[in-house]
């Protein structure tokens, strides 16, 4: 299911909302009207929306430098935490990541000192409750909110930016699968004592933040050891060349019983040695469960944009999946289709595939 909803375009990305901000705003709209009076609700929702604009703005500083070293950006998407920009494939030159994480931070001071300068260089200092400036001055707040986004994103916890500066440093002097490891110990000890602050202060904040460095962590640790397992391998290594093949004039339902006899779970649909597109297992049981089984698969199959051969790195596979959203791709080799390369198989096998090459 997604969770997010589609808000508009900017700079030619996408940019997402988390279901879950929703709720932040009104959280934060009717927790402060009752205490506070209705105006002083409108206030800090106005400081919240101001507060995610700056967000957006961190977000997009990292993405137009990653631009600039080819990175393609697949979306930006807000929570209640932050934000998060899609990068399909962030460089390994320590220089170029460490130029990208310290992006985001950079529009916050510069967001802060823009602020301070309208301000004419003085500073509000009766009142450095978030709450209480927030309420009474969404200005002030957004001033000291940038201050305070820019300092903390530069915390050494991976996957924060200042974790993702740490590594780059650190691959300065060691292998990158190495530096990424260390990074990681670091974030998840930041997240454990993100989550112990929180509970000592009863405060459902910090556990929440620190619940997500850790896992964080962990995700960006394991990714980076599956991209380390793909080097130096080729589609070749791991496409399935056994496949079930689906002919668009079947019905759903004989189609689904032939794929009772394969753990596959992705179905290449070919007319004439021509591929149509791919149907999944659990399409086919979802046409079931909605008694639609008599539906031809030539109505169903879903278009594949693209394919590779088989000289193509797997890496480069696993980058396009993840940026056209599919869990197949098509191996192609002089317009015949001679196998299929799947996401799940790429998870299941590359690491004992690399560990039996020569020299790994």
């Amino acid at each position: 299911m997604n969770w997010s909803f589609r808000l508009g375009t900017v700079l030619g990305i996408p940019i997402r909302i988390h279901f879950t901000f929703l709720f932040l705003l009104a959280f934060f709209f009717f927790s402060v009207s009752s205490q506070s009076g209705a105006r002083s609700g409108l206030m800090s929702l106005l400081f919240i929306l101001l507060l995610f604009g700056c967000v957006l703005l961190h977000e997009l500083g990292h993405c137009v430098v990653a631009r600039r070293f080819g990175v393609t950006i697949t979306s930006i998407t807000l929570y209640p935490f932050g934000g998060i920009a899609a990068l399909t494939d962030i460089p390994r030159e320590p220089a170029r990541e460490i130029l990208i994480a310290i992006a985001g931070p950079l529009v916050n001071f510069f967001l802060a000192a823009c602020l301070f300068v309208f301000a004419g260089f003085r500073i509000r200092m009766d009142s450095l409750d978030p709450a209480v400036l927030a309420a009474t001055s969404p200005f002030w707040a957004l001033l000291w909110a940038n201050l305070i986004l820019g300092l903390f994103n530069l915390v050494p916890a991976y996957p924060m930016d200042g974790g993702r500066i740490l590594r780059g440093v650190l691959a300065t002097r060691m292998p990158y699968a190495r530096a990424t490891h260390v990074a990681a110990r670091i974030g998840k000890a930041f997240g454990a004592l993100f989550v112990l602050i929180g509970i000592l202060r009863l405060d459902w904040w910090f556990p929440i933040l620190g619940a997500f460095l850790y896992i964080g962590a962990n995700a960006e640790e394991q990714a980076t050891l599956l991209q380390s397992a793909l080097e130096g391998l080729s589609v070749r290594d791991l496409m399935i060349t056994d496949f079930l093949l689906l002919s668009p004039a079947e019905t759903i339902t004989e189609a689904l019983r032939r794929s009772f006899h394969t753990f596959q779970e992705d179905f290449p649909g070919v007319r004439e040695g021509k591929l149509l597109g791919v149907l999944t297992r659990g399409k086919m049981l979802e046409a079931l469960k909605e008694e639609t089984g008599e539906q031809f698969v030539q109505g169903l199959v879903q278009p594949v944009n693209g394919w590779v051969s088989p000289s193509d790195p797997l890496r480069e596979a696993l980058r396009r999946m993840h940026a056209e959203r599919v869990s197949l791709l098509p191996v192609m080799e002089d317009s015949r289709l001679v196998g299929v390369v799947t996401l799940s198989g790429i998870l299941r096998n590359a690491s004992v595939v690399a560990s039996q090459a020569p020299g790994k």
